[in-house]
């Protein structure tokens, strides 16, 4: 039962990487750490920090293979993984929802998106949070939208083509019956433009 011990009597060791790997031999602890898994009770390991990092960092214009990953190991960590190993693991990290989607990065304003605005939305009833918020994240110009614990409790990033089509999109915006108010701030230049969450 070593997977499951290390994850529950020993977690630190497994988060700060003294734990790298290991593995189940008896039909029991096989049997416990499915259990664990179904559960939603197995935490992310060094192994698995690490192939995240790897496909973040590593991947540019095409998506970089098992055995890419498996070299890559054996050469920055000394950690010997085969692919099939490899792929089970992104495999788990995908039905988990660790890993959502592959995606690209693009430049908004190259393909024609020149305005990103940053709008702070209130709603007439603040029980009405979560009707007002799947109301908009229908709306293809918010690629973002995040829950705030305050009076404009919603906060919405939008891009548009051109100026005009946010004046369009606001004043399609107040005929919703659940939002009161908006505060809006123009982008005027994207410092740190990639939409990629860093792992470190």
């Amino acid at each position: 039962d070593m997977i499951v011990t290390a994850h529950k009597e020993f977690p630190e060791l497994v988060e700060n990487g003294t734990i790298i790997a290991c593995q189940e031999e008896t039909t029991t602890g096989v049997k416990r750490f499915k259990a664990m898994e179904l559960e939603k009770d197995l935490n992310l390991d060094q192994i698995d920090y690490n192939v995240l990092k790897i496909m973040e960092n590593e991947q540019n214009l095409k998506m970089i293979s098992t055995y890419e990953i498996s070299k890559i190991f054996k050469k920055r960590y000394n950690v010997e993984l085969s692919q099939s190993t490899i792929y089970n693991r992104i495999k788990r990290l995908e039905e988990s929802r660790v890993i959502l989607n592959y995606s690209i990065n693009f430049k908004p304003k190259e393909v024609g998106f020149k305005g990103k605005f940053i709008v702070r939305i209130k709603p007439k009833d603040s029980s009405k949070y979560s009707d007002l918020a799947l109301s908009l994240v229908r709306r293809n110009e918010i690629v973002y939208l995040f829950r705030m614990g305050e009076q404009y409790g919603l906060l919405a990033i939008v891009r548009v083509k051109k100026i005009e089509d946010f004046g369009d999109f606001i004043k399609n915006l107040y005929e919703s019956e659940d939002m009161e108010d908006t505060y809006t701030n123009f982008v005027l230049d994207e410092l740190k433009p990639y939409t990629n969450f860093k792992i470190f």
